[in-house]
């Protein structure tokens, strides 16, 4: 991972740790759209939005941006964790 997009993700991160979702939200969204970043850097960004939505209990968003990612991301790592939310809500909020 390049060290401007190290930089970019600690800027979300801190977002997230003063508990403004809605800006690491959009933050994310510009940086998915970049043409210049490593997919591997995608990938992250792809996961967390969906993981922002699911601590958010924004359930319908978040199982939305699960499914995408797994379709995205078919061999990630994280496919098991993005799995086990989708089967969270479907059996205890839809």
């Amino acid at each position: 991972m390049k060290h401007s997009e190290k930089m970019l993700l600690e800027r979300v991160y801190t977002k997230i740790f003063e508990e403004d979702h809605l800006t690491a939200l959009k933050i994310l969204r510009e940086m998915l759209g970049r043409k210049d970043l490593s997919s591997e850097l995608k990938e992250i960004i792809q996961f967390k939005i969906a993981d922002i939505l699911f601590q958010d209990k924004k359930y319908k968003k978040a199982s939305k941006e699960f499914e995408n990612f797994l379709s995205s991301y078919p061999k990630s790592q994280l496919c098991r964790i993005a799995s086990e939310r989708i089967d969270f809500i479907r059996q205890h909020i839809q």
